[in-house]
């Protein structure tokens, strides 16, 4: 959880880092790109944490397995 929780920090950053500029007391202003492109950098982030606790959960229940049946 440790690693999903580093990968989805940088994901909020990356949210807040991309929309903060463009946030008025009204609401959005104009998006210079469409949404979907500026929320590529967070879904991707997203994605690799998702991705990365899978893995580093899988590497976990191989190594536990293996030391239970030595």
């Amino acid at each position: 959880m440790k690693v999903f929780g580093a990968f989805f920090a940088a994901a909020v950053v990356f949210f807040v880092l991309t929309f903060a500029p463009f946030k008025t007391a009204n609401g959005l202003e104009d998006l210079p790109l469409p949404e979907w492109v500026m929320l590529s950098p967070t879904l991707v982030l997203l994605g690799a944490g998702v991705m990365a606790a899978l893995i580093v959960m899988v590497v976990d229940l191989i190594r536990d397995r293996s030391a239970h049946r030595q």
